[in-house]
Protein backbone atom coordinates (compact mmCIF):
# COMPACT_ATOMS: atom_id res chain seq x y z
CA UNK A 1 0.00 0.00 0.00
CA UNK A 2 1.71 3.21 -1.14
CA UNK A 3 1.28 6.78 0.04
CA UNK A 4 -1.76 8.42 -1.47
CA UNK A 5 -2.96 5.08 -2.85
CA UNK A 6 -6.79 5.08 -3.04
CA UNK A 7 -6.73 1.28 -2.66
CA UNK A 8 -6.27 1.91 1.08
CA UNK A 9 -10.06 2.32 1.17
CA UNK A 10 -10.90 -0.76 -0.90
CA UNK A 11 -13.43 -2.91 0.87
CA UNK A 12 -14.32 -0.29 3.48
CA UNK A 13 -18.10 -0.59 3.75
CA UNK A 14 -20.57 1.75 5.39
CA UNK A 15 -21.29 1.22 9.06
CA UNK A 16 -24.77 -0.07 9.95
CA UNK A 17 -27.72 2.28 9.68
CA UNK A 18 -28.46 4.28 12.84
CA UNK A 19 -24.90 3.73 14.06
CA UNK A 20 -23.59 6.30 16.52
CA UNK A 21 -20.11 7.14 15.27
CA UNK A 22 -18.23 8.68 18.18
CA UNK A 23 -15.03 10.35 16.93
CA UNK A 24 -12.69 10.78 19.90
CA UNK A 25 -9.69 12.30 18.14
CA UNK A 26 -7.09 12.43 19.64
CA UNK A 27 -6.03 16.09 19.22
CA UNK A 28 -3.90 17.13 16.24
CA UNK A 29 -5.19 14.38 13.95
CA UNK A 30 -7.25 16.51 11.57
CA UNK A 31 -10.18 16.84 13.96
CA UNK A 32 -10.63 20.62 13.51
CA UNK A 33 -10.89 20.32 9.75
CA UNK A 34 -13.33 17.41 9.92
CA UNK A 35 -15.49 19.19 12.48
CA UNK A 36 -15.55 22.46 10.54
CA UNK A 37 -16.53 20.60 7.37
CA UNK A 38 -19.31 18.72 9.14
CA UNK A 39 -20.63 21.89 10.76
CA UNK A 40 -20.94 23.97 7.60
CA UNK A 41 -22.49 21.00 5.78
CA UNK A 42 -24.87 20.06 8.60
CA UNK A 43 -28.02 20.40 6.46
CA UNK A 44 -26.49 18.52 3.52
CA UNK A 45 -25.46 15.73 5.86
CA UNK A 46 -28.96 15.56 7.27
CA UNK A 47 -30.43 15.19 3.78
CA UNK A 48 -27.84 12.47 3.07
CA UNK A 49 -28.86 10.46 6.11
CA UNK A 50 -26.30 11.65 8.69
CA UNK A 51 -27.08 13.69 11.80
CA UNK A 52 -24.32 15.98 13.09
CA UNK A 53 -25.96 17.14 16.33
CA UNK A 54 -25.92 20.61 17.82
CA UNK A 55 -25.34 23.94 16.16
CA UNK A 56 -21.64 24.61 16.77
CA UNK A 57 -18.51 23.36 15.07
CA UNK A 58 -18.18 20.38 17.41
CA UNK A 59 -19.69 18.82 20.50
CA UNK A 60 -16.87 20.05 22.73
CA UNK A 61 -19.01 21.37 25.58
CA UNK A 62 -21.09 18.20 25.73
CA UNK A 63 -18.02 15.96 25.88
CA UNK A 64 -16.32 18.25 28.42
CA UNK A 65 -19.40 18.11 30.63
CA UNK A 66 -19.22 14.30 30.73
CA UNK A 67 -15.56 14.49 31.70
CA UNK A 68 -16.16 17.19 34.30
CA UNK A 69 -13.52 19.19 32.48
CA UNK A 70 -13.35 22.98 32.34
CA UNK A 71 -12.50 24.55 28.99
CA UNK A 72 -10.79 27.60 30.50
CA UNK A 73 -7.22 28.24 31.54
CA UNK A 74 -6.30 28.52 35.20
CA UNK A 75 -5.79 32.19 35.97
CA UNK A 76 -2.76 32.90 38.20
CA UNK A 77 -4.66 35.59 40.11
CA UNK A 78 -7.58 33.30 40.86
CA UNK A 79 -9.94 35.72 39.10
CA UNK A 80 -11.71 33.03 37.14
CA UNK A 81 -13.39 30.03 38.71
CA UNK A 82 -12.80 26.97 36.53
CA UNK A 83 -16.12 25.20 36.04
CA UNK A 84 -16.95 22.41 33.57
CA UNK A 85 -19.96 22.90 31.29
CA UNK A 86 -23.28 21.84 32.75
CA UNK A 87 -24.25 18.15 32.34
CA UNK A 88 -27.27 19.53 30.52
CA UNK A 89 -25.01 19.96 27.49
CA UNK A 90 -24.48 16.22 27.16
CA UNK A 91 -28.10 15.44 27.99
CA UNK A 92 -29.37 17.88 25.36
CA UNK A 93 -27.10 16.37 22.72
CA UNK A 94 -28.19 12.83 23.59
CA UNK A 95 -31.85 13.89 23.49
CA UNK A 96 -31.32 15.08 19.92
CA UNK A 97 -29.59 11.81 19.05
CA UNK A 98 -32.28 9.68 20.68
CA UNK A 99 -34.98 11.55 18.78
CA UNK A 100 -33.51 10.52 15.41
CA UNK A 101 -34.63 6.99 14.52
CA UNK A 102 -33.43 6.88 10.92
CA UNK A 103 -30.01 8.37 10.36
CA UNK A 104 -26.42 7.54 11.16
CA UNK A 105 -25.01 9.85 13.83
CA UNK A 106 -21.58 11.51 13.69
CA UNK A 107 -20.41 13.34 16.78
CA UNK A 108 -17.66 13.70 19.37
CA UNK A 109 -14.63 15.73 20.33
CA UNK A 110 -10.95 15.05 20.96
CA UNK A 111 -11.40 15.73 24.67
CA UNK A 112 -12.81 12.20 24.85
CA UNK A 113 -9.34 10.82 24.10
CA UNK A 114 -8.41 11.94 27.62
CA UNK A 115 -11.09 9.82 29.28
CA UNK A 116 -9.91 7.52 32.06
CA UNK A 117 -11.26 3.93 32.06
CA UNK A 118 -14.19 4.73 34.35
CA UNK A 119 -15.10 7.73 32.15
CA UNK A 120 -14.86 5.58 29.02
CA UNK A 121 -17.47 3.29 30.56
CA UNK A 122 -19.72 6.28 31.29
CA UNK A 123 -19.52 7.39 27.66
CA UNK A 124 -20.24 3.90 26.37
CA UNK A 125 -23.18 3.37 28.71
CA UNK A 126 -24.70 6.74 27.83
CA UNK A 127 -24.29 6.43 24.06
CA UNK A 128 -25.72 2.93 24.00
CA UNK A 129 -25.22 -0.32 22.11
CA UNK A 130 -25.13 1.29 18.64
CA UNK A 131 -21.85 3.03 19.46
CA UNK A 132 -18.89 2.74 17.08
CA UNK A 133 -15.72 4.49 18.23
CA UNK A 134 -13.50 6.09 15.61
CA UNK A 135 -9.91 7.18 16.22
CA UNK A 136 -7.84 9.18 13.75
CA UNK A 137 -4.08 8.76 14.09
CA UNK A 138 -0.90 10.31 12.72
CA UNK A 139 2.72 9.63 13.51
CA UNK A 140 3.53 10.16 17.20
CA UNK A 141 6.79 11.85 16.23
CA UNK A 142 5.02 14.44 14.04
CA UNK A 143 2.06 14.80 16.37
CA UNK A 144 3.91 15.67 19.58
CA UNK A 145 5.33 19.08 18.50
CA UNK A 146 1.89 19.93 17.10
CA UNK A 147 0.23 19.06 20.39
CA UNK A 148 2.57 21.34 22.28
CA UNK A 149 1.82 24.13 19.80
CA UNK A 150 -1.87 23.60 20.41
CA UNK A 151 -1.24 24.15 24.10
CA UNK A 152 0.09 27.58 23.11
CA UNK A 153 -3.32 28.40 21.69
CA UNK A 154 -4.87 27.62 25.05
CA UNK A 155 -2.67 29.93 27.09
CA UNK A 156 0.45 27.74 27.46
CA UNK A 157 3.58 29.43 28.84
CA UNK A 158 6.01 26.49 29.11
CA UNK A 159 8.94 25.76 26.78
CA UNK A 160 9.16 22.74 24.49
CA UNK A 161 12.54 21.10 25.15
CA UNK A 162 12.12 20.46 28.92
CA UNK A 163 8.52 19.39 28.34
CA UNK A 164 9.46 16.89 25.60
CA UNK A 165 12.32 15.42 27.64
CA UNK A 166 10.10 14.95 30.68
CA UNK A 167 7.18 13.41 28.79
CA UNK A 168 9.29 11.10 26.64
CA UNK A 169 11.39 9.85 29.56
CA UNK A 170 8.42 8.52 31.56
CA UNK A 171 8.25 4.81 32.30
CA UNK A 172 5.08 2.76 31.83
CA UNK A 173 3.80 3.47 35.35
CA UNK A 174 4.24 7.23 34.96
CA UNK A 175 2.69 7.19 31.46
CA UNK A 176 -0.46 5.59 32.85
CA UNK A 177 -1.00 8.64 35.09
CA UNK A 178 0.12 11.44 32.76
CA UNK A 179 -2.57 13.44 30.94
CA UNK A 180 -0.45 13.69 27.78
CA UNK A 181 -0.03 9.93 27.49
CA UNK A 182 -3.66 9.30 28.39
CA UNK A 183 -4.50 11.02 25.09
CA UNK A 184 -1.43 10.29 22.99
CA UNK A 185 -0.10 6.89 23.99
CA UNK A 186 -2.13 5.70 21.03
CA UNK A 187 -1.76 1.98 21.57
CA UNK A 188 -3.05 2.28 25.14
CA UNK A 189 -5.77 4.71 24.01
CA UNK A 190 -7.17 2.31 21.41
CA UNK A 191 -6.92 -0.67 23.77
CA UNK A 192 -8.77 1.23 26.52
CA UNK A 193 -11.74 1.95 24.26
CA UNK A 194 -11.65 -1.43 22.50
CA UNK A 195 -11.90 -3.15 25.87
CA UNK A 196 -15.06 -1.13 26.55
CA UNK A 197 -16.87 -1.46 23.20
CA UNK A 198 -15.25 -4.54 21.67
CA UNK A 199 -12.67 -4.37 18.85
CA UNK A 200 -15.41 -5.07 16.30
CA UNK A 201 -17.00 -1.75 17.26
CA UNK A 202 -13.92 0.36 16.73
CA UNK A 203 -12.07 1.74 13.71
CA UNK A 204 -8.72 3.50 13.43
CA UNK A 205 -8.15 5.76 10.43
CA UNK A 206 -4.43 6.37 9.82
CA UNK A 207 -3.88 9.76 8.21
CA UNK A 208 -1.91 9.94 4.99
CA UNK A 209 0.63 12.82 5.15
CA UNK A 210 0.69 12.89 1.35
CA UNK A 211 -3.07 13.03 0.86
CA UNK A 212 -4.93 15.42 3.16
CA UNK A 213 -8.27 14.24 1.73
CA UNK A 214 -7.77 10.66 2.88
CA UNK A 215 -9.54 11.10 6.23
CA UNK A 216 -12.51 12.77 4.50
CA UNK A 217 -12.80 9.86 2.08
CA UNK A 218 -12.63 7.38 4.97
CA UNK A 219 -15.52 9.16 6.71
CA UNK A 220 -17.46 9.16 3.43
CA UNK A 221 -17.10 5.37 3.19
CA UNK A 222 -18.03 4.77 6.82
CA UNK A 223 -21.07 7.07 6.74
CA UNK A 224 -22.40 5.86 3.40
CA UNK A 225 -21.81 9.20 1.66
CA UNK A 226 -20.98 9.76 -1.98
CA UNK A 227 -17.31 10.07 -2.84
CA UNK A 228 -16.23 13.69 -2.52
CA UNK A 229 -19.21 14.66 -0.33
CA UNK A 230 -16.88 15.86 2.42
CA UNK A 231 -13.53 16.11 0.66
CA UNK A 232 -14.87 18.58 -1.90
CA UNK A 233 -16.86 20.61 0.63
CA UNK A 234 -14.15 21.73 3.01
CA UNK A 235 -14.77 25.36 3.97
CA UNK A 236 -12.10 27.87 3.02
CA UNK A 237 -10.07 29.05 6.03
CA UNK A 238 -12.13 26.92 8.43
CA UNK A 239 -10.16 24.41 10.42
CA UNK A 240 -6.88 25.90 9.18
CA UNK A 241 -4.35 24.67 11.69
CA UNK A 242 -0.89 24.70 10.11
CA UNK A 243 2.25 24.31 12.17
CA UNK A 244 3.83 27.49 13.44
CA UNK A 245 7.47 28.48 13.06
CA UNK A 246 9.54 28.82 16.22
CA UNK A 247 9.35 32.61 15.91
CA UNK A 248 5.55 32.49 15.79
CA UNK A 249 5.48 30.06 18.69
CA UNK A 250 7.57 32.35 20.85
CA UNK A 251 5.47 35.37 19.89
CA UNK A 252 2.32 33.64 21.09
CA UNK A 253 3.99 32.13 24.16
CA UNK A 254 5.29 35.51 25.31
CA UNK A 255 1.86 37.00 24.68
CA UNK A 256 0.34 34.26 26.83
CA UNK A 257 2.76 35.05 29.65
CA UNK A 258 1.78 38.71 29.56
CA UNK A 259 -1.96 38.03 29.28
CA UNK A 260 -2.03 35.56 32.15
CA UNK A 261 -0.63 38.21 34.49
CA UNK A 262 -3.56 40.49 33.76
CA UNK A 263 -7.23 40.40 34.71
CA UNK A 264 -8.24 38.63 31.49
CA UNK A 265 -11.18 36.21 31.30
CA UNK A 266 -10.96 32.99 29.30
CA UNK A 267 -13.97 33.96 27.18
CA UNK A 268 -12.17 37.09 25.99
CA UNK A 269 -8.90 35.24 25.37
CA UNK A 270 -10.59 32.45 23.43
CA UNK A 271 -12.72 34.80 21.37
CA UNK A 272 -10.11 37.44 20.52
CA UNK A 273 -7.36 34.98 19.63
CA UNK A 274 -9.36 32.02 18.30
CA UNK A 275 -11.75 34.02 16.13
CA UNK A 276 -9.24 36.70 15.29
CA UNK A 277 -5.59 36.79 16.34
CA UNK A 278 -3.73 33.60 15.60
CA UNK A 279 -6.33 32.41 13.09
CA UNK A 280 -5.52 35.45 10.95
CA UNK A 281 -1.78 34.76 11.32
CA UNK A 282 -2.11 31.09 10.36
CA UNK A 283 -4.24 31.81 7.31
CA UNK A 284 -2.55 34.90 5.92
CA UNK A 285 1.08 34.14 6.58
CA UNK A 286 3.57 31.51 5.52
CA UNK A 287 6.86 31.30 7.46
CA UNK A 288 9.94 32.10 5.41
CA UNK A 289 12.88 29.76 4.86
CA UNK A 290 14.82 31.53 7.61
CA UNK A 291 12.20 30.54 10.20
CA UNK A 292 12.84 26.98 11.39
CA UNK A 293 9.93 24.82 12.53
CA UNK A 294 9.72 23.26 15.97
CA UNK A 295 11.89 20.13 16.06
CA UNK A 296 13.33 17.72 18.63
CA UNK A 297 16.75 17.67 20.20
CA UNK A 298 18.70 14.54 19.12
CA UNK A 299 18.07 12.92 22.52
CA UNK A 300 14.31 13.55 22.44
CA UNK A 301 14.08 12.50 18.78
CA UNK A 302 15.49 9.07 19.62
CA UNK A 303 13.03 8.64 22.46
CA UNK A 304 10.11 9.76 20.24
CA UNK A 305 11.05 7.19 17.58
CA UNK A 306 11.08 4.46 20.24
CA UNK A 307 7.62 5.50 21.40
CA UNK A 308 6.31 5.37 17.82
CA UNK A 309 7.59 1.82 17.30
CA UNK A 310 6.10 0.65 20.59
CA UNK A 311 2.74 2.27 19.81
CA UNK A 312 2.47 0.59 16.41
CA UNK A 313 3.26 -2.80 17.91
CA UNK A 314 0.56 -2.37 20.57
CA UNK A 315 -1.93 -1.02 18.07
CA UNK A 316 -1.61 -4.07 15.83
CA UNK A 317 -2.43 -6.34 18.77
CA UNK A 318 -5.73 -4.63 19.67
CA UNK A 319 -7.77 -6.38 16.97
CA UNK A 320 -9.54 -3.21 15.82
CA UNK A 321 -10.02 -2.37 12.14
CA UNK A 322 -7.16 -0.30 10.74
CA UNK A 323 -7.81 1.85 7.66
CA UNK A 324 -4.71 3.27 6.01
CA UNK A 325 -0.99 2.57 5.89
CA UNK A 326 0.60 1.65 9.23
CA UNK A 327 3.98 2.77 7.89
CA UNK A 328 2.76 6.37 8.11
CA UNK A 329 2.81 6.00 11.89
CA UNK A 330 6.56 5.30 11.82
CA UNK A 331 7.80 8.52 10.24
CA UNK A 332 11.07 9.43 11.98
CA UNK A 333 11.23 12.43 14.28
CA UNK A 334 12.66 15.61 12.85
CA UNK A 335 15.87 16.69 14.56
CA UNK A 336 16.77 20.33 15.12
CA UNK A 337 19.89 21.21 13.13
CA UNK A 338 23.02 21.75 15.16
CA UNK A 339 23.44 25.40 16.07
CA UNK A 340 19.72 26.20 15.89
CA UNK A 341 18.71 27.83 19.18
CA UNK A 342 15.55 26.77 21.04
CA UNK A 343 12.48 28.96 20.68
CA UNK A 344 13.05 30.45 24.13
CA UNK A 345 16.17 32.22 22.85
CA UNK A 346 14.32 33.98 20.03
CA UNK A 347 14.10 37.67 20.83
CA UNK A 348 12.90 39.03 17.48
CA UNK A 349 9.94 37.99 15.33
CA UNK A 350 9.08 38.89 11.73
CA UNK A 351 7.04 42.06 11.69
CA UNK A 352 4.40 40.57 9.38
CA UNK A 353 3.68 37.85 11.97
CA UNK A 354 3.05 40.48 14.62
CA UNK A 355 0.97 42.56 12.21
CA UNK A 356 -1.31 39.64 11.28
CA UNK A 357 -1.74 38.63 14.92
CA UNK A 358 -2.68 42.17 15.95
CA UNK A 359 -4.83 42.66 12.86
CA UNK A 360 -6.85 39.52 13.58
CA UNK A 361 -7.29 40.50 17.22
CA UNK A 362 -8.45 43.96 16.14
CA UNK A 363 -10.99 42.40 13.78
CA UNK A 364 -12.43 40.21 16.54
CA UNK A 365 -12.52 43.14 18.95
CA UNK A 366 -14.69 45.07 16.50
CA UNK A 367 -17.14 42.18 16.05
CA UNK A 368 -15.75 40.81 12.77
CA UNK A 369 -14.05 37.54 11.90
CA UNK A 370 -10.37 37.28 10.99
CA UNK A 371 -11.23 38.20 7.38
CA UNK A 372 -12.92 41.43 8.55
CA UNK A 373 -16.28 40.03 7.53
CA UNK A 374 -19.50 39.97 9.59
CA UNK A 375 -19.70 36.91 11.82
CA UNK A 376 -22.47 34.53 10.81
CA UNK A 377 -25.21 34.46 13.40
CA UNK A 378 -25.39 31.11 15.16
CA UNK A 379 -21.81 30.16 14.30
CA UNK A 380 -19.25 29.21 16.93
CA UNK A 381 -17.59 32.59 16.41
CA UNK A 382 -20.92 34.29 17.06
CA UNK A 383 -21.38 32.24 20.21
CA UNK A 384 -17.90 33.21 21.40
CA UNK A 385 -18.62 36.88 20.78
CA UNK A 386 -22.07 36.82 22.39
CA UNK A 387 -20.88 34.97 25.49
CA UNK A 388 -17.90 37.27 25.90
CA UNK A 389 -19.99 40.43 25.63
CA UNK A 390 -22.80 39.15 27.86
CA UNK A 391 -20.37 38.15 30.60
CA UNK A 392 -18.69 41.55 30.48
CA UNK A 393 -21.96 43.37 31.26
CA UNK A 394 -22.52 44.70 34.76
CA UNK A 395 -24.97 42.45 36.57
CA UNK A 396 -27.70 45.11 36.67
CA UNK A 397 -27.62 45.39 32.87
CA UNK A 398 -28.02 41.68 32.20
CA UNK A 399 -31.79 41.62 32.59
CA UNK A 400 -32.25 44.60 30.23
CA UNK A 401 -30.11 42.78 27.69
CA UNK A 402 -32.22 39.65 28.07
CA UNK A 403 -35.42 41.57 27.37
CA UNK A 404 -33.89 43.17 24.31
CA UNK A 405 -32.68 39.87 22.89
CA UNK A 406 -35.69 37.71 23.67
CA UNK A 407 -38.70 39.71 24.88
CA UNK A 408 -41.05 36.73 24.55
CA UNK A 409 -38.98 34.31 26.60
CA UNK A 410 -37.03 36.20 29.22
CA UNK A 411 -37.52 33.52 31.85
CA UNK A 412 -36.14 30.76 29.64
CA UNK A 413 -33.26 32.91 28.47
CA UNK A 414 -32.51 33.89 32.05
CA UNK A 415 -32.16 30.25 33.08
CA UNK A 416 -29.69 29.65 30.26
CA UNK A 417 -27.54 32.55 31.43
CA UNK A 418 -27.70 31.83 35.14
CA UNK A 419 -24.26 30.27 34.94
CA UNK A 420 -22.84 33.44 33.43
CA UNK A 421 -24.32 35.55 36.22
CA UNK A 422 -22.94 33.22 38.87
CA UNK A 423 -19.47 33.35 37.36
CA UNK A 424 -19.73 37.12 37.28
CA UNK A 425 -20.63 37.26 40.96
CA UNK A 426 -17.85 34.84 41.93
CA UNK A 427 -15.35 36.99 40.07
CA UNK A 428 -16.50 40.08 41.98
CA UNK A 429 -16.31 38.23 45.30
CA UNK A 430 -12.82 36.89 44.58
CA UNK A 431 -11.53 40.41 43.95
CA UNK A 432 -13.16 41.87 47.05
Amino acid sequence: MTAGDPSALDGVEALPERVRLFHIGPPKTGTSNLQATAAVNRERLLDAGVLYPGSGISQRSAVASMLGRAVTFEHPKGVEVRQPPSPKRWNAMMAEIEADHERRIWFGHEYAAGAAPDQVKQFVDSIGPRIHVLVTLRSFTRMMPSVWQQYNKAGNRASFDPYAKKVLSMDAEARAKAQFHLRHDHGALVRRWADAVGPENMTVVILDPHDHRFAFHAFEHLLGLEEGFLAEARPEHRGVNRSMSMAEIELLRQLNRAIREQDVRWEDYEYLLTVGGYTRMLVHRRPGESEPPLEFTPESAELANQHAERIVGELQQTGVRLIGNVEHLLEPARVRPEGTPPHTEITEVPIDAAVQLVLGTFAAATGLNSEFEPIERGSTSWNFMTRSRIQSLPTEELQRELKRRNPGGVRQYWRRLTGAVRRRVRGIVSRA
